[in-house]
């Protein structure tokens, strides 16, 4: 369950255009031995080979595209994709274990960002799901991609509610194996009561029961924690307990009444917890006078709560004991949820503190006001021991998750998203973001930010109890792409690529991209061509150090502008 959260986070940033189609060379530097592009849909291919652990071909296993990288991030990949044009298609391998993946060259038409890793999930019913397999793209050889599938493991869970097998017809399982958040999955029922799960990964794996009443859930297991081991059959007892009610409120500096108020609710890992360890989920409005109520919760389950309503936000919580090497207070853009233990009686309160008003402008390249355009900012919550998320978005309850077994099909959209408007005839707009640093970007049919570094957003520290001002400056749509930048952005940001990792592992690199990251950060201006003549000039230098003649030429060249434009400048403070 864990990868969903970095899944919408990429959706959450995704800038809104329509992609039409054009008529496109063939990329340069693509060889046809390994990668073909259809000249006019912009559609790559490669091939798998789906094997056994013996290297024996698997055939009509099921093979899966589900998420897509580029220098912009990873995130699913979604049908009808709007940016690259193309949806997802499943197939299945042949007798000799081969099928072909088709995916966008480009992951956004319109930007010429190109696709440099596609993940996929490749299921057979005799084999353990392989649900994280990332191919880097375009492949570097001719042959077809190698998939070693595994040999399923059995768990036999048997349900008990105060000693006695339970066998409520409305007993639902939620495990594991990615196979639980697929529609149509389903534990094998033997007549004993027992829940029969096969196929699953040997190692760790863990399980949660639920019993619903209608949409209500009534009882709840433990999340369960269990290693498997090939060849063997693991048979679990695990008791069902009636759910928990937890109240709470927002503090009292959240003026009554409250608007626009939502709690969401996440149950907490352990430390070191396998990454799809089982969670539970839920969300509650708040009520005008503050207070909120769960009505059922799994009783041995703590909870990461964070909250949101006009004008406030939840504090930041501190590491819970689960956490190990917790980071330091206030480090990192993310927020954090606050933790708490479910009991019987009591009520919880909620720490809250006000959003920072940032008053945005944009104008055009002749500092004209620019009205209609749409600003956004997508803060995130970093959930403990898990993944992370758009604050406040994706408001899922798990009474309907484990019914639907789709993440996004169990979406209730019941507020309209926090962090976005669009600006005035003065070119102005207010947005309400939480304290630290956050970043902004634009929805247009017509201007666009700049790009600066690989990306099209602009950073703001934002501190608490302050006003912040900020001036967008936008271009045209078109004046240049994101494309251009896919290499420098591999290497600036994390090395993601397979290439990035490979200029980042030259010795020096990654110290001077993080020297400069944080000069970056510090800068009065970080348009100042001197620091932009010196930043090229090192990536320039990575590049050729991995014998990349043509990309540090380029870089060379656009150190070269740097240093021109610093000449023409007669002082520093004339500089933009």
């Amino acid at each position: 369950m864990g990868r969903k959260h970095s899944a919408v986070a990429m959706m959450a940033i995704a800038i809104a255009a329509a992609l039409t189609y054009r008529c496109l060379a063939t990329p340069p530097g693509l060889s046809s031995a390994n990668e073909e592009v259809d000249k006019l849909t912009g559609v790559a291919e490669f091939k798998v080979r789906v094997v056994d652990a013996d290297g024996r071909p698997v055939s009509k296993a099921k093979v899966t595209p589900w998420a897509l990288r580029s220098s912009q991030g990873h995130g699913l990949w979604l049908k009808d994709d709007k940016y690259c044009g193309l949806s997802p298609s499943d197939t299945w391998t042949d007798t000799t274990g081969i099928t072909t993946v088709a995916y966008p060259y480009f992951r956004d038409r319109d930007e010429q960002i190109h696709t440099t890793q596609v993940s996929l999930r490749v299921d057979h019913p005799d084999f353990a799901l392989a649900g994280d397999v990332h191919v880097d793209v375009p492949l570097t050889t001719t042959e077809a991609h190698e998939i070693k599938l595994a040999i399923g493991a059995t768990a036999e869970v048997r349900p008990l509610l105060d000693g006695k097998v339970a066998r409520h017809e409305n007993l639902l399982t939620l495990w594991s194996d990615g196979r639980s958040w697929q529609p149509g999955f389903a534990p094998q029922r033997p007549a004993d009561g027992t829940l029969s799960l096969s196929g699953m990964p040997a190692g760790a794996n863990s399980v949660l029961l639920v019993t619903l009443d209608g949409d209500h859930a009534t009882h709840f297991s433990r999340i369960t924690d269990f290693d498997l081991t090939l060849g063997e059959t693991k048979r679990l007892d695990v008791e069902l307990r009636p759910g928990v009610c937890v109240r709470g409120r927002l503090s009292d500096n959240v003026p009554r009444p409250v608007r626009a108020g939502r709690v969401r609710a996440e149950s907490l890992n352990p430390a070191e917890a396998m990454w799809d360890r089982v969670q539970w989920m839920t969300w509650v409005p708040i009520r005008p006078d503050g207070t909120f109520v769960i009505d059922t919760w799994p009783a041995d389950e703590p909870l990461q709560l964070i909250a949101l309503c006009e004008g406030f936000i939840a504090e930041n919580g501190t590491a819970p004991e689960e956490v190990k090497n917790a980071p330091r207070q206030g480090s990192g853009m993310s927020c954090r949820p606050q933790v708490f233990r479910p009991s019987s009686g009591g009520s919880i309160e909620l720490a809250m503190t006000p959003l920072v008003r940032c008053n945005v402008t944009a104008v055009d390249e002749d500092d004209k006001p620019v009205a209609g355009v749409e600003v956004f900012s997508y803060p995130n919550v970093q959930w403990w021991n898990s993944g992370s998320q758009s604050y406040g978005s994706w408001l899922v309850r798990g009474e309907r998750l484990v019914r639907v077994r789709d993440v996004r099909d169990s979406v209730e959209n019941a507020y309209p998203n926090p962090f976005i408007a669009s600006t005035d005839a003065h070119g102005r707009v207010t947005l309400e973001l939480p304290s630290g640093r956050q970043f902004l970007d634009v929805k247009s049919d017509v201007y666009e930010l700049p790009v600066f570094l690989g990306r099209r957003e602009v950073d703001v520290a934002l501190t608490r109890g302050e006003t912040a001002d900020v001036t967008l400056r936008l271009q045209p749509i078109g004046t240049e792409k994101l494309g251009e930048w896919d290499k420098l952005a591999g290497v600036v940001f994390g090395c993601s690529t397979h290439e990035g990792r490979r200029i980042c592992a030259l010795p020096k690199v990654r110290e001077q991209m993080d020297v400069f990251a944080a000069r970056f950060r510090e800068a009065k201006s970080r348009r100042d061509p001197q620091l932009l003549s010196e930043a090229y000039s090192a990536v320039a230098d990575a590049f050729m150090g991995v014998g990349d003649v043509e990309e540090a030429t380029k870089w060379r060249e656009r150190a070269a502008e740097q240093a021109a434009k610093l000449r023409d400048e007669p002082h520093p403070s004339t500089r933009d």
